[in-house]
């Protein structure tokens, strides 16, 4: 879910907004006055990582923050509580239908009025046009062709910004197709199928979204030989003190699948700076990586025998 309920809420309610992180002080006077703090505060202490899992600008926190003030507040109030669960479907479903089934496309997106004269329809169980009971394979049948039309234009535009990638300066290739750009030169160890590796890296797509890194001075711990082909590639290539930029074709990435949720579309070209801070001996033995069902450990991504 990329957009929460105490967003819906704020827009819903159309309360007067106030800076609440600087109007609100702990006045502790009784047990309840101390529980109330506490949950508050494991609560807050999860709302940047809830941004950041959602893809919010860390800037509006303060709109989170009195979104999460109005939802309050709102408690008890059915009429209000109703349309704030109205208006959750409503961004929920926009995000599902755009993300998963038109693969983010900017020319393919919800209709909102047919998807509203739908809902309404659906609400007062008028069938006449669409049966959800019997009618569900041709509607699979338009998603996957919608699907296949989108997927084709995506793979044109990622093998393009290959070839043009390409053409870079100092751009050089690995054996696989990976190509990379030496940002900073190590001189340390170079792991190997049974290392780990201490890294710190970000990813992004070809328009320049980043779907997943490590922040600030973070590491990760990553298996050499446990993350998709091109990512484990390249960490087998780097000396420690190393820092790349490097080019993963989709197939040696999450393919013409993508990835689970949605975060990568099929047929995605990634490029990932990645730093190598250490490299040390694994405590198990590595699996030998597949493309098939990939998951994510540690925020990279990695093969599916190692989710625990």
């Amino acid at each position: 879910m990329k957009k929460i309920l105490f967003f819906a809420i704020v827009v819903a309610i159309g309360m007067t907004t106030v800076s609440c992180s600087k109007s609100y002080k702990a006045d502790l006077k009784s047990d309840v006055d101390s529980i109330s703090y506490d949950y508050g505060v494991g609560t807050g202490s999860q709302v940047k990582r809830m941004m950041e899992g959602q893809n919010i600008d860390s800037t509006y926190l303060e709109e989170v923050l009195d979104g999460i003030r109005d939802g309050i507040k709102i408690q008890g109030n059915k009429k209000k509580e109703a349309y704030a669960m109205g208006l959750m479907i409503g961004l929920q479903s926009a995000d599902q239908v755009n993300e998963q089934i038109f693969l983010g496309s900017k020319e393919d997106k919800l209709s909102d009025m047919n998807f509203m004269a739908g809902i309404v329809d659906g609400t007062k169980e008028n069938f006449k046009m669409f049966d959800p009971k019997t009618q569900m394979q041709p509607l699979q049948d338009k998603i996957m062709a919608v699907q296949d039309r989108i997927s084709k234009k995506i793979k044109k535009e990622n093998e393009d910004y290959l070839k043009e990638y390409a053409k870079g300066k100092d751009v050089k290739k690995l054996p696989s197709g990976v190509m990379y750009k030496v940002l900073k030169e190590g001189k340390g160890e170079v792991a190997n199928d049974s290392s780990e590796v201490v890294v710190r890296y970000e990813g992004k797509t070809i328009d320049g979204k980043v779907f997943d890194s490590t922040k600030g001075d973070e590491t990760a711990t990553l298996p050499a030989n446990g993350t998709i082909p091109g990512f484990s590639e390249a960490l087998k290539k780097m000396p420690v003190g190393s820092k790349w930029e490097v080019c993963i074709p989709q197939a040696l990435a999450y393919g013409e699948q993508g990835a689970p949720g949605g975060k990568i579309k099929p047929y995605s070209t990634l490029i990932f700076t990645i730093e190598v801070v250490k490299v040390q001996k694994a405590a198990v033995q590595s699996i030998q990586p597949m493309i098939q069902s990939p998951a994510q450990v540690n925020g990279a991504p990695v093969a599916p025998q190692q989710v625990q």
